[in-house]
């Protein structure tokens, strides 16, 4: 039977993982560093929102909405259904919010809704936008969800399905062709023989590819969520994410309520706007007193009824790849190590469907999963 080793016990390698024991026909083990869902899946803001622009990336969160509404079903994972909204500061963006959820539409997705600036703040009542907004994009089913949580739920399917999971296990070298099978890889837990290896170890990414010879790169980057307390919310208030994938902007905010006390914001970006970190293993994890100034400002303005009250937050790092875009794929080098990288933030929800896509690579590379996936296969720079 052949095998595949799994390096990462995030999101994204468990999803594979998943996928993989669930058609069976292959001997499955996932290697964790450290404990399940320990890296940025249980750091990360925790938004799960279909408001995307592409193809690829809207049939990404639509089937991570269908494994996130079974576990729901089952039980098993919470999701925080908030509502969610991206804000227009022109025409063009309106334009782009309304091509997108045209998009939805095509697809069968639920279609989120484009506002004006009256029915902005109808749904949003605590809010006042900025005076250059003139609407919004609105998904009222949108949620958030616990990383921690959804990685366990997904762990207990694939040792359901027959996978093992073995934690604690940092791969510290690996050798080809010394067993029955193509590589061996070691670990303080034993050595484990694999025909395939699936790299989806985000921060760690760039290291673990030089054990395999297919090195690849991962530029990390601090990000920070910061926590305000209230006294008490009299309305809710939905996640808002002030800024648009893959535009010139810098970054925008992002912000989300946590129970009826408290607002969880950061400052968002998919481009590394802060200098890499270069150990995973060695970054601070104090928080940024002055981008918490910056957070706190910007919410004042959005929220000037609320008495905000910082209680510090959390830190986590963003695996970015050299572009913008995801590297998935067979490496160049070898097609027997398959590589998950450049989620940069991106990873908790789409993952779920990334997941499958790296389960197509390993079973033969069609892309059956995810249609347009094939694009994501970018080694060029």
């Amino acid at each position: 039977m052949k095998k595949v080793v799994i390096i990462g016990g995030g999101v994204l390698g468990l999803s594979t993982a998943k996928a993989l024991t669930a058609q069976g026909g292959v001997e499955v083990v996932v290697l964790e560093r450290n404990y399940v869902a320990s890296g940025s899946s249980s750091l990360s803001a925790g938004f799960a929102m279909p408001m995307y622009n592409s193809y690829v990336d809207l049939r990404l969160i639509q089937r991570a909405y269908e494994h996130l509404g079974n576990y729901e079903k089952q039980g098993r994972v919470n999701l925080n259904r908030i509502g969610a909204m991206r804000l227009a500061h022109s025409e063009a963006d309106l334009d782009l919010f309304q091509r997108s959820s045209d998009r939805q539409r095509e697809l069968g997705m639920h279609v989120s809704e484009v506002l004006d600036l009256a029915d902005t703040s109808r749904v949003n009542p605590l809010f006042k936008p900025p005076a250059d907004v003139i609407g919004s994009w609105w998904d009222a089913p949108a949620a958030y969800i616990d990383g921690t949580e959804l990685c366990n739920a997904i762990a207990e399917d694939v040792r359901a399905q027959g996978g093992t999971i073995v934690q604690k296990a940092p791969v510290t070298r690996v050798e080809r062709g010394v067993g029955a099978h193509k590589f061996t890889l070691h670990t303080p837990k034993g050595n484990f023989e694999a025909d395939t290896v699936v790299l989806a170890a985000g921060a760690w990414g760039s290291h673990v590819g030089e054990l395999f010879g297919t090195p690849y790169t991962v530029i990390n980057e601090r990000h920070e969520m910061f926590t305000f307390e209230v006294e008490k919310l009299e309305h809710p208030v939905p996640m808002l994410v002030d800024f648009i994938p893959d535009s010139p902007m810098g970054e925008g905010i992002a912000y989300r309520q946590e129970g009826p006390r408290q607002i969880v914001a950061s400052l968002h970006s998919s481009n590394l706007l802060r200098p890499p970190i270069a150990d995973p293993d060695d970054w601070p994890t104090k928080m940024d007193d002055e981008r918490a100034e910056i957070v706190f400002g910007l919410l004042t303005e959005y929220f000037p009824d609320l008495d905000l009250r910082y209680r510090g937050g959390w830190a986590g790092l963003y695996p970015h790849g050299p572009t913008t875009s995801y590297q998935f794929g067979p490496h160049p080098l070898d097609p027997d190590v398959i590589v998950g990288s450049g989620l940069a933030g991106r990873g908790l929800g789409p993952g779920l469907g990334l997941g499958e896509i790296l389960a197509d690579w390993v079973r033969g590379g069609e892309m059956k999963s995810i249609p347009g996936a094939e694009e994501l296969n970018d080694f060029s720079a």
